[in-house]
């Protein structure tokens, strides 16, 4: 349905004088509790636009709570809606915020009459009691939701040495999101950008030395969560600020900083997106088939100076718009920055963030077009922090644009002050975010305090979306069919857990030849034979049991990447047997395969789980930077649930896989020597790790360069130095293969460009 909306500004603003009468009133010791919706939607489903009114008897005065009920209590995880005081014989109203929900669950508001917060919120204590009429309920219950997510931005991660005090609870407010985000049960994160702050050192220019620091600190902290689940990003402008001068943005190339990202951060956790180095990709949720597009600022810092988005981004964007348009899936778009006077994020009338979205550059006209052309997505951004109370958070351009939800801060929230000044909130108790419920027919942004885990009532929106929403009146006679395939599970995934009996069986008598490591069967040991095991620890095929059993060479009785490293180097006649034959030959044992299912197995251990736990905790605790999110959250998943032993032995060998496939042991780092050096060392550390005592390890040279190579993630800062007067300032070493580091001002210590 056609949505026509009138953009919000500062205040709440009623479009129009329709009111719905008021539904079923129940009053106790003469107060009562009313509700008058308004506005364009005042007779749509979930819509809760409109005036709240208590009114009080003459004993019946004084301080109401008033929350979102069900049939039995306040609803769980809502903060109240609002506070009204109410003098005996008076009433007083609350004006619901313009585009706000009613919450799924909702069927009746509830008024305690209390001096604090209520304790007991049973609907049987409350003084007045509103029943919402069933034709504004929307329909279905949060049960009943397709699947929901958590969306955050501007967490602002900053290396706690840098002394930078805008953000004092940074990493407090990060472990709090992701902690939400778990105990809310989502089934993934979406982020608008700017996880790291990565001030520059002087403000004026310069590289940002904590940059990896920051990151690394970002992923410890999601380590250290209890959320397991996958996470998405997009890139801000803060990730970007690595340009050398005031005057150098210009010229800045985005793909070094991306790189960053790309490497740090979740992408699709597949090798094709990582290694793409861009910034901009797409997630399908496997559900519903709905579309996440994440974009990138490639412009720099600043966002109002310069075309932040390239030709290609943005023709990649519109043809993702042009495929999904009229697919009947919804579309999320998810970008960092703000427009100015234009959208959700700021005041319209007055803006006060300096660095939105301009149309003086041509990408920002190109981006708007494209909202204004395709008006089905959803579109978030972030970028300002204002706190979700100032009502900046929806808006759709009065009907002219795709609907445009504004992302509060993680890190900090920021207030406005008298109407010109933007000020951060530094306190612990102020950190916000959305959780995210999508049903047919609608999606409801719940903005939630996450110190607090409380959803905001006057922070929660609703959007039409793909679907309809259901008669609530209907609901009970003709249920929706569409979650039956729920209850009644496809059969495609039952040979994982079930494998089929018919399969071929192999007796001592007429079985060939038994090769330790044949793990295709074909009775030769070969390269294929390492690929089989790399593609099934990879979750692309799955070996049965013969091929397990034959497969597991190094001795372990468990099939991980070392068996596939053996193989390979009894291949090369780097080893001439495999530590299974060492181990049989000296015991005497003797093993054959009598049918499938009946592998005799190497006795396990005493303790071998807990080996194991302990083993998956170290790689939990030392390598949360060193494999993809997804294989990540999988081996932390397993490890806090305390899965058996087979569960954590599979996800503890998909994280190793996970490294393995996506970085490599060693980056080799170059550096430009353009100030004639004699010699080049390279001063490598992490706290108290290091590579070498000062003045480090002497690089190498290779052409007009200079290269050390290191292991990968071990170190978070370098130093180039000549061992004597000369040497950069401190510098970020990313995670990022071949990169190049030049010196490029006129004296030591040296700032530098990445190239």
């Amino acid at each position: 349905m056609k949505k026509v909306l009138s953009i919000i500004l500062c205040a709440v603003i009623i479009v129009s004088a329709v009111c719905v009468a008021a539904g079923v009133v129940t009053s106790a010791a003469a107060a009562s509790l009313n509700y008058n919706f308004v506005g364009s939607h005042a007779k749509d489903k979930g819509w809760a636009q409109g005036d709240i009114i208590v009114t009080a008897g003459p004993d019946t005065g004084g301080t109401y709570y008033l929350y979102w009920a069900d049939d039995t209590k306040a609803l769980d995880g809502f903060d109240y809606i609002a506070k009204l005081s109410v003098s005996a014989n008076g009433s007083a109203k609350f004006t619901m915020p313009q585009y706000t929900a009613i919450p799924a669950d909702a069927t009746k508001i509830a008024g305690f009459l209390s001096t604090s917060e209520p304790s007991d919120k049973a609907v049987s204590q409350a003084k007045a009691v509103y029943d919402i009429p069933a034709d504004k309920r929307i329909g279905q219950k949060s049960s009943e939701k397709l699947y929901s997510f958590a969306s955050y931005s501007d967490f602002h991660i900053s290396e706690g040495s840098y002394g930078l005090t805008n953000y004092p609870y940074d990493n407090e407010h990060e472990l709090a999101a992701w902690n939400v985000a778990a105990a809310r049960n989502v089934d993934f994160v979406v982020t608008t950008g700017d996880h790291i702050n990565n001030q520059r050192e002087d403000e004026k220019g310069g590289n940002n030395p904590y940059a990896a620091a920051e990151w690394r600190t970002y992923l410890k902290n999601l380590a250290n969560s209890n959320y397991t689940g996958p996470v998405y990003e997009a890139i801000g402008n803060h990730e970007l600020w690595n340009y050398d001068t005031e005057s150098d943005y210009k010229n800045k190339d985005w793909k070094t900083g991306s790189k960053a990202f790309v490497t740090a951060t979740g992408l699709d956790s597949s090798t094709a997106s990582v290694n793409s180095g861009n910034a901009y990709y797409e997630i399908t949720e496997p559900t519903t088939g709905d579309h996440f597009l994440f974009m990138s600022l490639e412009g720099g810092f600043y966002t109002d100076r310069v075309d932040e988005f390239s030709t290609a981004q943005l023709t990649w964007l519109e043809n993702k718009l042009k495929a999904y348009q009229n697919d009947g899936h919804n579309i999320f778009i998810l970008e960092h920055s703000n427009f100015y006077k234009w959208g959700s994020g700021d005041q319209l009338n007055k803006p006060i963030y300096d660095i939105p979205l301009k149309d003086s550059n041509t990408s920002t006209v190109k981006l708007k077009n494209l909202l204004q052309t395709y008006k089905t997505p959803i579109f978030l951004s972030g970028h300002t922090h204002f706190k979700f109370s100032l009502q900046l958070n929806y808006s759709d351009n009065n009907g002219t644009s795709a609907t445009m939800i504004h992302n509060s801060s993680v890190g900090a929230v920021r207030d406005i002050q008298g109407g010109t000044t933007r000020v951060n909130d530094k306190s612990l108790q102020n950190t916000e975010g959305y959780i995210v419920e999508v049903y047919n027919g609608a999606t409801i942004f719940h903005g939630i305090n996450l110190y607090y885990d409380k959803i905001i009532p006057t922070a929660t929106y609703i959007v039409e979306t793909a679907g309809e929403m259901s008669s609530p009146t209907e609901a009970p006679t003709d249920p929706p069919t569409e979650p039956e395939p729920v209850t009644e599970p496809p059969t495609e995934p039952e040979p994982v857990t079930d494998p089929p009996t018919e399969a071929p069986t192999r007796a001592p008598a007429t079985a060939p030849p038994l090769i330790w490591g044949d793990a295709d069967l074909d009775g030769v040991l070969s390269v294929i034979d390492a690929t089989y095991i790399q593609k099934h620890l990879a979750s692309i095929i799955k070996l049965d049991p013969d091929q397990l059993f034959l497969a597991m060479v190094d001795g372990t009785n468990k099939i991980n990447i070392i068996d596939a490293t053996l193989i390979q180097k009894r291949l090369a006649s780097v080893i001439s047997i495999f530590p299974i034959e060492e181990e049989l030959a000296s015991s005497g044992a003797d093993y054959e395969i009598v049918e499938e299912g009946a592998v005799v197995e190497l006795e396990e251990a005493a303790g071998d789980l807990n080996t194991l736990r302990t083993q998956a905790n170290t790689a939990l605790t030392k390598y949360y930077a060193l494999a993809s999110y997804d294989q990540y959250q999988a081996l932390k998943k397993a490890y806090k649930e305390n899965a058996n032993y087979d569960t954590l032995y599979a996800a503890y060998n998909s994280f190793n896989s996970a490294v393995t496939s996506f970085y490599s042991s060693q980056i080799t780092i170059y550096f430009n020597n353009n100030k004639n050096w004699s010699n080049v060392y390279a001063y490598c550390w992490d706290g108290s790790a290091k590579n070498a005592s000062w003045p480090g390890q002497k690089c190498t040279k290779s052409g007009n360069q200079y290269k050390i190579t290191v292991e990968r993630g071990k170190y978070v800062n370098i130093i180039f130095n000549n061992s004597s007067d000369q040497q950069t300032i401190d510098l970020p070493l990313f995670d990022i293969p071949n990169i190049k580091y030049t010196p490029n001002s006129s004296s030591s210590p040296y700032k530098v460009k990445y190239e």
